[in-house]
């Protein structure tokens, strides 16, 4: 039970965001000053596959999962390949890029 005024503050477990308002309090009529929020997961946008190479996504989009880049036969990785949804529903790192190995320079070596 709670008396005129009293108040709460709504909070969700690791992992998921407060949809709603954080805070109510109860009023003269007995009833509070906001609806019940809900929690919902946190989730990264959809990763982008990199041109020439590919993404191997462990176990989602979900705050916490990773995602692993690799290469076509032929290119190299330039950055990281293993990124994390971050609780901000970021991807951390910077996105990598997959580059050819030498194809320019072996073409004007050549002519």
């Amino acid at each position: 039970d709670f008396e005129f005024g009293s108040s709460v503050i709504f909070t969700c477990d690791d992992g998921f965001k407060l949809v709603g308002t954080p805070t109510a309090i109860c009023n003269e009529a007995g009833e509070w000053s906001a609806a019940t929020p809900s929690c919902a997961v946190r989730m990264c946008a959809e990763p982008d596959i990199p041109t020439n190479g590919q993404i191997d996504v462990t176990s989602g989009r979900i705050y916490g999962s990773e995602v692993k880049y690799s290469c076509d036969e032929g290119y190299y990785l330039n950055g990281s390949s293993l990124r994390k949804c971050a609780i901000n529903e970021e991807w951390n790192r910077r996105q990598p890029s997959c580059q050819g190995i030498g194809l320019p320079f072996l073409s004007n070596a050549i002519a």
